[in-house]
Order: structure tokens, then sequence, then C-alpha cells
């Protein structure tokens, strides 16, 4: 592992790049920061495999269990969050828009299409499945910590593959209202579309993606090491 270390700068010190034009996760604004020739003192850098370890300096200060944990427990956590939140907000667009859309053929309504009742229905059930088993996940998780147990290398590398499905499976369920929302989910100002665009996103983020959690967690199953990094 190389010896990474965080800084903390004031932001008059940096130089913010205006160069976030992205085709998913445009609110999340994250632009280049250049930084030229700025002391940083010691006491504003913080080593990464401090907090791989539980031993940053918050660790002394605080009482919470939490400080003492391995930043790979909670940060892949916080990155997957949002991904059942993006997949019901355009799930609730796409059924408004459908209660009073028509087709633009014969003019009938198309919450009557069996073809629309089925991605409603597919779509939501991806979307509570991804939710429950992200929830079961993190609250399992949080509970070991704060009562001062371990987490097992097989609690960790499960936490990762709820992780990586739970976006996964919100993930198709935009895909499936995206494809149903036809021709109109075309236009940026459309939420289906929106929520479509964000969850690929977010998908390739390395700590939210699939298969390496998936494959890290099967070597582990089957008594090899894990290789996912943030296992």
């Amino acid at each position: 592992m190389p010896d990474i270390r965080y800084v903390m700068i004031p932001h008059s010190a940096a130089k913010v790049v205006d160069d976030w034009f992205v085709f998913g996760l445009r609110g999340t604004g994250s632009k280049s920061v250049v930084i030229d020739d700025v002391f940083v003192p010691s006491h504003r850098i913080l080593g990464l495999a401090d907090m791989m370890q539980g031993t940053a300096p918050g660790a002394l200060l605080h009482e919470s269990p939490l400080y003492r944990t391995s930043v790979w427990a909670i940060i892949p956590f916080t990155i997957s969050s949002p991904a059942n939140g993006i997949a019901r907000g355009g799930l609730d667009a796409f059924i408004e828009d459908m209660k009073v859309r028509e087709g633009s053929f014969d003019h009938s309504p198309l919450a009557k299409k069996p073809a629309i009742q089925l991605a409603v229905a597919e779509a939501s059930a991806m979307i509570d499945a991804a939710d429950l088993l992200y929830r079961r996940s993190f609250r399992e998780t949080i509970d070991k910590i704060m009562a001062g147990e371990a987490l097992s290398l097989e609690h960790r590398v499960r936490s990762r593959r709820d992780q990586g499905f739970s976006v996964m499976m919100a993930k198709k369920a935009a895909d499936k209202l995206f494809t149903a929302t036809a021709g109109r989910g075309l236009y940026d100002g459309n939420h289906v579309q929106r929520a479509y665009a964000d969850l690929h996103a977010l998908q390739g983020h390395i700590a939210a993606g699939w298969e390496m959690a998936a494959y890290s967690y099967g070597q582990v199953m089957l008594g090899g090491p894990p290789s996912d990094t943030f296992s």
C-alpha cells in the first residue's frame, strides 16, 4: 500500500478548476483543485495507514468506537448510500408521469399498458430489495462496532458484497424505467434520465462497483484471501 496522505488547507490557498462537465452525478460539483507551493503543517496531515488501522488522532480524542474503526468499514457505505434514493426518486417520477401520459400513436393511457405496469412492479421490487440489503448490512456493521466487536473478514467481505449488489440492483431498476420512458427519457430535464445517468456514474466508483466486491467475497468464502482493497 503506498504511503498516501490527506491534507487540510485553507480554501483561499487552493484554486478550484471548473471542469466538472459529466454524464452523471453533476450535482456533486466534484471539480479539480490546484495547489501550488503551499506549506502544510503536520497537524493538518493524516496518513491513510492510520485511518485504515483505526489509529488516527481522533481515536484518542473521542469516546465513540467509530473513531477506532478502520475507515474501510465505513467509507464504502457512504459511497453506495445514495443509490436507492436516486432510484426511488426516478421511480416516483416515472409513476407520476405514467398516470397522466398518453401513447403518442393511439393516445391511450400508458398507465393501462401491461408493459408499464410490469416496469413499475419490477423496478420497485428491485429498489425495495436493494434498500433492505443495504440497511441490514449497515445496521449490523454499526451495531458490532458500537458493541466493541471486531469485524471479521467474512463480515467485511459480505458488507462489500451487499454494498455493490444494492447499487447494481438500483441501477438495473433505473435502466428498466429509462427504457420504459422511451423517447421522452432522452431529455436532460427528465427525472428518470437523471436517475439513470447518476446510477451509471455511481456504479463506476471503485468503492461502489459490483465485480471487485463479488470476486473478493467468493474468494474468501472458498478459502482464499480477499482481493478487494476496501475489505
